[in-house]
C-alpha cells in the first residue's frame, strides 16, 4: 500500500493498493465531508468538501 500525504482541505492523507484488475483508494479526512467523483479517460478525480472553496483533490 502506498501513501500520499495530502494535509490540505479535510484531506489528511490518500492510501492506495493495486491487485491486477483494480485499485483501492482510500481518503483519510480531518472531518466527514460531502465528495463527488468523476472520470475522464484513465484519471479518477474525487473532489472533497466545498467547491466553492476550491478545497480539491485529483489523483
Amino acid at each position: 500500500m502506498k501513501t500520499l500525504e495530502v494535509e490540505s482541505g479535510k484531506v489528511r492523507s490518500v492510501n492506495f493498493a493495486q491487485v491486477p484488475g483494480r485499485v483501492r483508494v482510500v481518503m483519510n479526512l480531518y472531518e466527514a465531508a460531502a465528495y463527488e467523483t468523476y472520470a475522464d479517460g484513465n484519471s479518477l478525480f474525487v473532489v472533497v468538501g466545498d467547491q466553492s472553496k476550491n478545497e480539491k483533490i485529483s489523483t
